[in-house]
């Protein structure tokens, strides 16, 4: 009963600093829309496309644990960089598109599908990470109520979560793996006819 009391201590306490963090973030990005153009922002760090250099010593998109937690630190610690990436976040954000597909595009320019396979979105399992307990959730969640909610009608969060769920519960089906599970799955018999790639894309459509 003793532990149990402390767990719900811990979660509210988890609760009210992941709280804290997306406030000061909004806070960070309220004048995201006076800032300088992308162009002029382009110093030496971009996540427009994978594999752009960070200058801080590795790489984006993150292709394991420890840099996800070396980018993370960063993100907490040095102000300067979160407002940057925030800004580069903010400005790949098409609100035009689905919130679902705004996350998808980001996330995987920041961590790779051998990342995303080993965390979980909201709730801890065993052997994974929690999405949820990252800076870099707290700054999605910043930049995406800016760019999608307003004070009448702030950002939905079960909508977020549940977005931000369906990117990494599906991850295994980043980079065609839906569509290669399909094509292992069809009967190799050489007197049967072979679908080519256009035929599985209407059934093994990526979301």
């Amino acid at each position: 009963m003793t532990n149990c009391y402390r767990q719900v201590i811990m979660n509210g306490q988890r609760i009210n600093r992941l709280k804290g963090q997306i406030v000061e973030l909004k806070n960070e990005i309220v004048n995201i829309r006076n800032a300088p153009r992308r162009s002029q922002m382009d110093d030496g760090f971009k996540i427009d496309s994978e594999g752009d250099e960070v200058r801080d010593g590795f790489k984006l998109p993150c292709k394991n644990l420890e840099e996800l937690k070396i980018f993370d630190r960063q993100l907490q610690e040095d102000q300067a960089f979160r407002k940057k990436i925030c800004l580069k976040i903010y400005r790949d954000v098409d609100k035009e598109r689905s919130i679902s597909r705004n996350l998808g595009e980001i996330i995987r320019k920041l961590i790779t599908q051998n990342v995303a396979v080993q965390i979980t979105p909201l709730k801890k399992t065993e052997g994974k990470e929690v999405f949820k307990e990252l800076t870099l959730y707290a700054c999605l969640v910043a930049v995406f109520g800016h760019k999608y909610g307003s004070k009448k009608e702030p950002l939905d969060y079960k909508k977020f979560n549940k977005a931000l769920g369906g990117v990494l519960n599906n991850s295994k089906d980043w980079n065609g793996g839906r569509r290669q599970r399909g094509k292992r799955a069809m009967p190799q018999n050489d007197n049967n006819p072979k679908p080519n790639d256009e035929f599985f894309e209407g059934i093994f459509q990526e979301e």
